[in-house]
Parts: structure tokens; C-alpha cells; sequence
């Protein structure tokens, strides 16, 4: 059985993508078919999307994704560092490592990129070669570290304690309390923003200096993730799974009203690209979370894979991490999927004439 789908105003996306996509080898009515929007209405459950590195991937788990100043891709896995350069894809070594798993991509001013192992051991990339930049010390380890870059540029590190890096990669300040300051927040109007973990203070570090703050109105909160969407600040509390927004003029906290429950997610992760909200788990898939209207439904993408990082390009592309398939690329999130609605009827033929595109 033939089944005719009629595309209107073909707009072939190769300029935009001739160069991340250029090693893909695909046909080009299947990307002009897979990318641009039709002309007729198709309910689907997800982007349309296709995979990236998949070979190179396979069996790997991607954990951030980060462009360097030439827009060159570096990949955090379970097996390295790994960099494209519109090439080729390839493995760089990390010198002096103890571990390979590596984690927290962030980036300075200068292009400087940093991220960490799992032994406390920070690392820099620098003109595509990375050298080992800072040890925390052995009393001040912690199963989980992060990363930002203070307003001065220097790297401010959050574990036990925090600390303040300079670009020589020496200690130039540290907030000595003990706690655990694992998730942060930089904020324009305020600086880098901790939260210390199952307690309601945070711990803010601008122009050189740590100032304390307490969260007012705040219920049992165990560990904030942080979320800015445009100028406003939210957290979801990792444990209770509930949503709040935070003033940054006041500190008060509030918590919004979330019929749609977060709490079947396990291991819940937070990721902002732009103003889209991205939530996933310890299961499959990830979900989309509308903060502007918490009460709508929350839609699951990608239920066949393991999403680990969500990340949008300088071209404009959402790159969904997973754990062991590669890299989901989506050049536009509102064109649906077109092939995942024939996945009970696999298509074997593609065939164009002068009225149009056949499956």
C-alpha cells in the first residue's frame, strides 16, 4: 500500500548544518522530509531528532556537552574526553588523571574550559589540550563536586567547602563552614549562589567576598536545584520534588502550586536551555516542564532513551545526551517526528515526483 504525504515549501537546512553534520551521509529528500515543518497536522510525541556519534558512543555514557570559542564540541563520558571539530571525532587524553568519568563542563571569559573527575580533581582545556588545574585535598573529598565561574572569571568550586581558584589554578579564597555545596545558581544581579545542603541558608560569592543569607518562608528543603528562566529565579527541591520561586531581592520563597506532580521521577535532574525546562530521571525519556503554567501536562520526549545532559548549540540545534546511543540532534523543537508515527509500518522506500513526497 502506497500512502501519499504532500510537503509544501521545501526549505532544505543544509547551510545551517553543512558544517556539524557535514560526515552524515544522508539522503536528501529523508532530511528535507525529517526536518522541515509539513503542511499537514501530525500529532506526535516528540521532535523530530536524529543521532550523532552513535558508533563512537555506543556503550559510553555522555554526561555535559559545551562549545569551545571556535564552536568546536567537547563531550564529558564515562570513557574520556572527547572533542569534534567538524572532522572527525576524537578522544584527548587528560594527563595525571585517576579517573576517567569526567563531569561540569563550565567556561571562562577567556575560553578556557573546565570540568571535573570523580577523585576531586579539576581539569583545564586549553587550545584543545587539557592539563590537570587544581587537587581538592584529600579531608575535603566528596562523592559530588560543582563548577562556576565567579565575576571575577576565576573558577569557584563547591564541595565540603568552597573555594575560590585563580587562573594559575591557585587557591586565592575559601569559605571554611562546613557543609555540602553541591548545586549553584550564577546570578547576574548577585553572583554564584550555593545552597548548603538540607538547611535553609545559601552562601553567595560576589566581588571577592562570601556573604551567608538565610531563605525566608522556607519549609524542609534538602537539596535546591537551581533553575533561571529569563530574569526569574526558581529551585526544585531534589527530595520532595517541589517547585519554588525565589526573590533575589528578599530571599523570601515561595512555593508554587504543581498539580502535576514531579514525584514518579527518581534521581530527578534539572536542565535550563533558554526558557524551556527540562526534567529527567532514573528512568527513560525526559520531560518538558512549563513553568509558566505548572498545572499543564508535562510531555515525555525520547521514552526509548536514556537522556543524561540537554544542551542547545551556538547554530541553534537542542543536543540531547544519552547513555550509550550517542547524541540526540533537534534542529527545531516544534517539528514532530515523522518516522516515529510509522514505527509499527516501517518505511522501506522514499519516492519523489512533481506532486510530491511518497513513503
Amino acid at each position: 500500500m502506497k500512502v501519499e504525504i504532500k510537503i509544501t515549501n521545501l526549505v532544505v537546512l543544509f547551510q545551517k548544518l553543512k558544517c556539524f553534520f557535514s560526515q552524515f551521509k544522508v539522503l536528501y529528500y529523508l532530511i528535507a522530509f525529517l526536518l522541515l515543518k509539513p503542511s499537514y497536522d501530525l500529532k506526535a510525541q516528540q521532535s523530530a531528532y536524529f543521532i550523532f556519534g552513535e558508533e563512537t558512543f555506543k556503550g559510553l555514557n555522555i554526561f555535559d556537552i559545551i562549545q569551545d570559542d571556535q564552536l568546536n564540541y567537547y563531550f564529558a563520558t564515562n570513557d574520556g574526553l572527547f572533542i569534534y571539530d567538524f572532522v572527525k571525532l576524537n578522544k584527548i587524553p587528560i594527563p595525571d588523571a585517576r579517573t576517567i568519568s569526567i563531569f561540569n563542563f563550565v567556561k571562562n571569559k577567556n575560553g578556557d574550559i573546565f570540568f571535573n573527575n570523580l577523585n576531586n580533581q579539576v581539569f583545564v582545556v586549553k587550545s584543545k589540550k587539557v592539563s590537570l588545574f587544581y587537587e581538592l585535598p584529600n579531608e575535603q573529598n566528596i562523592a559530588v563536586i560543582s563548577l562556576n565561574i565567579a565575576d571575577n572569571d576565576n573558577l569557584i568550586v563547591g564541595s565540603k567547602f568552597i573555594h575560590v581558584i585563580n587562573k594559575k589554578g591557585e587557591l586565592v579564597n575559601q569559605y571554611k563552614k562546613e557543609g555540602e555545596f553541591i548545586t549553584n545558581l550564577k546570578s547576574d544581579k548577585l553572583g554564584v549562589i550555593f545552597h548548603k545542603r538540607a538547611t535553609d541558608s545559601l552562601v553567595i560569592y560576589q566581588n571577592g567576598k562570601f556573604i551567608e543569607k538565610k531563605l525566608k518562608n522556607c519549609p524542609n528543603i534538602y537539596l535546591l536545584a537551581f533553575l533561571k528562566v529569563k530574569d526569574s529565579v526558581f529551585g526544585i527541591d531534589i527530595f520532595s520534588k517541589k517547585i519554588f520561586y525565589i526573590d533575589e531581592n528578599n530571599f523570601e520563597i515561595t512555593l508554587l502550586d504543581n498539580k502535576n506532580s514531579l514525584d514518579y521521577i527518581k534521581g530527578l535532574r534539572a536542565y535550563v536551555v533558554e526558557d524551556n525546562i527540562w526534567i529527567a530521571g532514573s528512568l527513560t525519556g525526559i520531560n518538558k516542564l512549563n513553568i509558566s503554567n505548572l498545572n499543564a501536562k508535562i510531555p515525555l520526549y525520547f521514552k526509548e532513551f536514556f537522556i543524561s545532559d540537554a544542551f542547545k548549540d551556538v547554530e541553534g540545534n537542542y543536543c540531547f545526551s544519552t547513555f550509550g546511543k550517542g547524541v540526540l540532534v533537534v534542529p527545531d523543537l516544534t517539528v514532530p517526528d515523522v518516522i516515529n508515527s510509522f514505527k509499527d509500518d516501517p518505511i522501506t522506500k522514499l519516492y519523489r515526483d512533481s506532486l510530491g513526497l511518497y513513503i
